[in-house]
């Protein structure tokens, strides 16, 4: 998955942490939801938002 990938790398990614915060958020479930088929991702904006900007920074070439 991404998440495992950028995980790899996660050393060589300036503010990590705090970039990936929203996108595992989306992978925290609330035992107490009922989770039906084809139900809208919540905080989408956000969770896009650090997905470009991780990919950004594993694709682009570190500089030394």
């Amino acid at each position: 998955s991404f998440l495992s990938l950028v995980n790899y790398y996660q050393r060589f990614i300036r503010n990590y942490s705090k970039i990936i915060i929203p996108l595992t958020d989306l992978t925290k479930k609330d035992p107490n939801d009922k989770v039906k088929k084809n139900q809208p991702i919540r905080y989408i904006g956000k969770a896009l938002k650090a997905f470009k900007a991780l990919k950004k920074a594993i694709t682009n070439a570190p500089v030394l």
